[in-house]
């Protein structure tokens, strides 16, 4: 779904992202410029994926359980998983070479808020419920797989990969809890509420229906629920999915076009500035500062003054190019000197 978003804002950005860039790094893509706020988001949602895990291995449904205390003081407490949450995002930034300088004040400012981190974290799991069940789809092995995946049992299973051959589609859901005659699926964010989480949680649900792997037995989708850190929402589960497949596939089918453009076209918005790949995306520029005010047949250049010819004539030099022209002038008090740059 974030592929299909980007993709959809501006298939420019997405080519120049994705593109592989050996003479920089060997991570994929081109480095991004993370933003505080981005790896506190990661780090509560790794936090909170460590505690849903924590307590599911546990046998605890919830945080009320008796055992639950036990547990998380074997973990260090939420302030401990916080900091090792924050110690693994900034760990997996080291290798890019547009954070690595930053990274000593990111972690800096990241361990003051701590405190927050570990309210979020508290807050988003204690309205959690787990149901118990079989294994979840990390700890399973051997029987049962097919390519790496595997049919969802019973219970509550946190982080769990979700695919639709056919349709092209992968996501991965927060907590997906089967039952006898249903699932119900969650979709933890720790930034504000966006439009677009409907359909994210959305699509999550239409992967469920349409993954023969995960669930052959075609369960139906019980509830879909957005949790926010100031609280949770609902969204409608849809009563017939093939509309919702349908627009999924029109979506998917313009992004195969507008990537198929070489080069991609770009869509110049306000939010440009916070664009990663700016600097690379000429659109960029021209709608930024506009197209060069140069009259047809005129060129605009800078130039350096090598030595006087005449009265009203210089022997001048391209910055960016070795070339030497003859510059001549209209009034002979023209203040030009030797080493004198012009535009």
């Amino acid at each position: 779904h974030s592929s299909l978003e980007e993709v959809g804002q501006c298939p420019r950005k997405y080519a120049l992202r994705h593109a592989q860039y050996p003479d920089l790094w060997d991570g994929p893509g081109y480095p991004d410029k993370v933003w505080e706020a981005s790896i506190f988001g990661d780090a509560v949602h790794q936090g909170v994926e460590t505690l849903l895990r924590a307590l599911h291995s546990g046998g605890c449904t919830s945080v009320k359980d008796e055992q639950t205390v036990e547990l998380l003081r074997g973990l260090g407490g939420y302030s401990a998983v916080a900091s090792r949450a924050t110690a693994g995002v900034l760990a997996d930034l080291e290798s890019n070479p547009r954070m690595a300088a930053h990274l000593d004040r990111l972690a800096d400012r990241l361990n003051r808020r701590i405190p927050e981190m570990r309210s979020a974290m508290q807050t988003l799991v204690s309205r959690t419920s787990l149901e118990m069940g079989e294994p979840t789809q990390h700890e399973e092995t051997g029987a049962g797989f097919l390519g790496g995946r595997r049919r969802i049992g019973l219970g509550s299973h946190p982080e769990v990969t979700l695919e639709s051959e056919d349709d092209r589609f992968t996501g991965r859901v927060d907590l997906l809890t089967v039952k006898s005659d249903s699932a119900d699926v969650v979709d933890y964010k720790t930034g504000k509420r966006e439009d677009h989480h409907d359909v994210q949680v959305t699509l999550y649900g239409l992967l469920w229906f349409s993954d023969r792997v995960a669930n052959p037995d075609s369960l139906p989708v019980g509830t879909l629920k957005i949790a926010y850190i100031t609280g949770d929402e609902s969204v409608v589960v849809p009563e017939d999915w093939e509309p919702v497949r349908q627009e999924l596939l029109a979506r998917i089918t313009e992004a195969d076009r507008a990537l198929a453009e070489s080069p991609p076209r770009a869509h110049p918005s306000d939010d440009c500035s916070f664009c990663s790949v700016r600097h690379m995306c000429d659109e960029f520029w021209n709608s930024e500062y506009g197209e060069p005010r140069v009259s047809p047949g005129r060129a605009d250049v800078s130039v350096e003054v090598i030595k006087r010819n005449g009265p009203r004539s210089w022997v001048v030099r391209f910055e960016s190019d070795p070339r030497r022209v003859l510059l001549r002038v209209v009034d002979e008090e023209d203040l030009i000197e030797v080493g004198q740059r012009l535009r």
